[in-house]
């Protein structure tokens, strides 16, 4: 398969595109083959975008763990979870109700990722 570079908004369409024909009964060979991916290329994306809009799958591209984009990425990240202030409440609730919460991360660096950020977003706006 040739070795190209995507951009967040392309895996995004592609993850819908092979969720749609997985739901329609191909299986993941076939509809990663059909989108000139790896079902490992598959996985890994879906592991990093699943489940992500588009806005969101950009910021996390742009950030890509850079220790120099840290600051603008806590900053931006903020922004994203002020607008989810329904979400960010229910969290809220569900730590009290259960006495902790635990964010789960995929990154090596566990003093700059988003789990950090909502950490310490849920404890200064409580």
């Amino acid at each position: 398969m040739p070795n190209k570079r995507y951009k967040a908004e392309q895996i995004v369409t592609l993850l819908r595109q092979i969720e749609v024909g997985i739901a329609n009964g191909k299986t993941t060979p076939q509809v990663c083959k059909e989108a000139e991916i790896t079902v490992q290329t598959y996985y890994r994306w879906r592991k990093e975008y699943g489940g992500l809009k588009l806005d969101q799958a950009k910021l996390r591209k742009w950030f890509a763990h850079d220790a120099k984009r840290w600051i603008e990425f806590r900053k931006r990240y903020r922004e994203e979870l002020r607008a989810k202030a329904e979400l960010t409440e229910q969290l809220r609730e569900l730590e009290k109700t259960h006495q902790t919460a635990t964010p789960i991360y995929s990154t090596r660096d566990e003093r700059r990722n988003q789990a950090v950020v909502l950490c310490a977003f849920l404890q200064r706006s409580t």
